[in-house]
């Protein structure tokens, strides 16, 4: 149940981001980001301490508040 929610709630979070930013702007900022994904966003990740879950990232996608990486899931996440 809770895994649902967490898509459901990252599904409307892109959507929101995608209806505040150009199409084109968003896609190739996207491609940009997902270039990133075999070095596990290394390049963008702001430095942090041991003990935490998330990292700040140096790349937001346009329309987002702020975007960081989860340690835990090795993903990159924005709001």
């Amino acid at each position: 149940m809770q895994s649902a929610w967490c898509v459901a709630g990252a599904a409307a979070s892109l959507l929101v981001m995608v209806s505040t930013a150009s199409p084109q702007g968003f896609c190739s900022d996207l491609d940009e980001v997902i270039k990133l994904t075999p070095s596990r966003f290394r390049s963008i990740r702001e430095h942090a301490g041991r003990d935490t879950l998330t990292v700040p990232v140096t790349r937001n996608l346009p329309g987002a508040a702020w975007c960081w990486y989860d340690e835990m899931l090795g993903a990159y996440w924005c709001a």
